[in-house]
């Protein structure tokens, strides 16, 4: 175990939210107490539906900040864990209360799972385990217990690498290099390497390899296969298949200076698929999506002699390489930036300036500077609802950055499909139906409303609602979509489905006699071309009104507006308007008000 000492001081606590316009342009950013070790996007923990932060920082806290809404940047909780909180991640729901919860690994020796979701603005330890030196490096292993809890993964300083049971805190495995003392300085979670179809997990540290263990160890970790670096191993990566066999490989580098691609699927002594050569330490590599247009993800490296690199992930070869201005510590990928399809490159390091980089050509198209060297950086999902990932980075001048990460994405909501449901019914009855396969341009939940096609208030709900006619004659049932964050985007009409629903107590006319009840009847012919009739009773003299509107709720003409004697009725319509001229061809209602009686049908005209 290695003695380190860390000066702390307390600055000023800042929020600067602003404007985003731009890709590049600051959204907000703020000061915590020193520097900022360790941080990771979380899902929406406040309950605003923006994503936020864990931040793990030099003045011994553990921060959860709001990712943006009403007050981006806000502190949601902390907790001061007496030590510098040197690593920290995301886990899934450890207590059951619908909200991911956070690991986070100190100087004290020490791994804390803290709660994600505060109640009256404080956190609880669901649970903590010691250990016996600098807590380097944690990270989530999808559940092996099956528990439905991810798993606790932790390199310390006790060289000693650690997966604990994520629901308890409870020691699942350890390994230990018996012949290296060696600091785990980097442990990930990886795709099952070794076909028992559990996550595996993949580690490096200062005995110079890079090794693969089976998740579901127990015990003693059970290596699957492990290679020979020639210095420390400071990053791994898992990433997907790159040549051929079928199973994920990995990405690491080191003080080496050099990059590797080891092959998933070895056992012992590990393949080497490819190596990449740079001219100082590579701190971090990380997986973008194809760049080069081969069919396979290809890697990010950043190294300590100023580039960011772009490698071919099935050969190595250099995409390419950008020049910054000193040693490059963060690296990471973020969807397309600069919007010519693809991931882009972000990345970050002692020039204190964040960069933005195109994944296919290594063209800059961002950066911003800030006042401290960038230690790590992530994309978040939009924080600032313009549809696009956002970049998120700490620094060692105590700040959390937020930086627009691409191009605004236009709001807009598709249209749902036609509903689905009887199309025949009774008065005062009730029925179900169904639309949906609406989406949002900016990828969140949306909900339906649907028109009865009789004059009835629409409400928001599920895909699946019921309604009740009260009245008699034929409606058309249409729905449209909402996006549930931004309530003002909605969807155009979905296509209509004709309904009838007939009255309980009256049959059709036999031509004699006054009818029991009011009662529309169906339109004959429909569809029409020249001209279709309406019928109807009255079972007493009235006030009659039969008029006719387009879908868009216009009225194009007025067939009947007159006292009429009991009596069955018959009206034609040629298909114009008020003035003569000939409507379009389309679905037409026709709404019938006898006294304090209304009901409505559905009339289509082809031309």
């Amino acid at each position: 175990m290695k003695n380190r000492t860390v000066m702390i001081f307390l600055v000023s606590l800042i929020i600067l939210p602003v404007q985003a316009v731009e890709p590049g342009d600051p959204i907000w950013n703020r000061s915590v107490g020193w520097w900022v070790w360790s941080l990771a996007p979380t899902p929406d923990v406040n309950g605003d539906g923006i994503w936020d932060v864990f931040v793990g920082s030099g003045d011994n806290l553990v921060y959860c900040l709001s990712g943006g809404g009403a007050a981006p940047g806000e502190i949601v909780w902390s907790w001061n864990t007496g030590a510098t909180v040197l690593s920290v991640c995301s886990i899934s729901d450890v207590n059951g209360d619908g909200v991911d919860d956070c690991l986070a690994g100190t100087a004290s020796d020490t791994l804390y799972c803290f709660s994600g979701k505060p109640v009256a603005g404080l956190t609880e330890i669901l649970w903590s385990a010691g250990m016996g030196g600098d807590v380097w490096t944690v990270s989530r292993l999808p559940d092996v217990t099956g528990d439905g809890v991810d798993e606790a993964l932790a390199g310390s300083g006790d060289d000693t690498l650690y997966c604990l049971d994520g629901a308890s805190g409870t020691v699942l495995w350890t390994y230990n290099n018996p012949t290296v003392s060696s600091d785990w300085l980097v442990v990930r979670p990886a795709p099952d390497m070794n076909g028992d179809g559990i996550p595996d997990v993949l580690a490096g540290g200062e005995d110079d390899y890079i090794r693969c263990f089976s998740g579901m160890s127990r015990g003693s970790g059970d290596q699957i296969w492990y290679y020979k670096t020639q210095s420390t191993v400071r990053t791994v990566s898992a990433i997907s298949d790159v040549n051929g066999d079928g199973i994920a490989d990995c990405i690491a580098g080191g003080e080496d200076d050099r990059v590797y691609c080891i092959s998933g699927a070895s056992r012992g002594n590990a393949q080497s698929l490819w190596t990449f050569r740079t001219q100082g330490t590579v701190y971090e590599v990380a997986v973008i999506a194809d760049a080069d247009g081969d069919g396979v993800d290809d890697c990010l490296a950043a190294s300590q002699d100023d580039y960011i690199y772009c490698l071919s992930g099935r050969t190595g070869a250099k995409i390419w390489s950008y020049k910054t201005g000193s040693t490059v510590l963060t690296v990471a990928a973020i969807d397309d930036a600069n919007g010519n399809g693809g991931e882009d490159c972000i990345a970050g390091g002692q020039d204190d300036r964040f960069y933005c980089i195109d994944g296919k050509t290594g063209q800059k198209i961002w950066s911003r500077d800030v006042v401290g060297g960038v230690r790590c950086m992530a994309a978040i999902l939009d924080v600032n609802d313009n549809g696009h990932e956002d970049v998120i980075g700490g620094s060692f001048d105590s700040y959390i950055y937020v930086f627009e990460g691409g191009p605004t994405v236009s709001k807009s909501v598709s249209a749902p499909q036609s509903p689905d449901g009887p199309v025949t019914g009774t008065v005062n009855q009730t029925y179900a139906y169904v639309t949906g396969n609406s989406l949002c341009s900016r990828g969140h939940a949306v909900e339906y409303c649907f028109d009865w096609g009789d004059g009835s208030p629409a409400e928001w709900n599920g895909s699946e609602q019921a309604h009740c006619w009260t009245l008699s004659g034929d409606f058309v049932i249409r729905a449209r979509a909402r996006c549930t964050v931004n309530t003002g985007v909605i969807s155009d009409w979905s296509g209509g489905l004709g309904v009838k629903i007939n009255p309980t107590d009256v049959n059709e006319p036999d031509g004699g006699g006054n009818p029991p009840s009011l009662c529309l009847m169906p339109n004959h012919p429909n569809p029409f071309n020249e001209a279709t009739r309406i019928r109807y009773s009255l079972p007493a003299a009235c006030r009659v009104r039969l008029e006719i509107y387009n879908v868009e709720g216009k009225k194009v003409f007025c067939l009947v507006d007159t006292h009429q004697e009991a009596g069955w009725h018959t009206v034609s319509w040629n298909g114009t308007d008020h003035a003569g001229r000939s409507l379009p061809s389309g679905i037409y209602i026709v709404r019938f008000t006898a006294g304090t009686h209304h009901s409505t049908g559905t009339m289509t005209l082809l031309k």
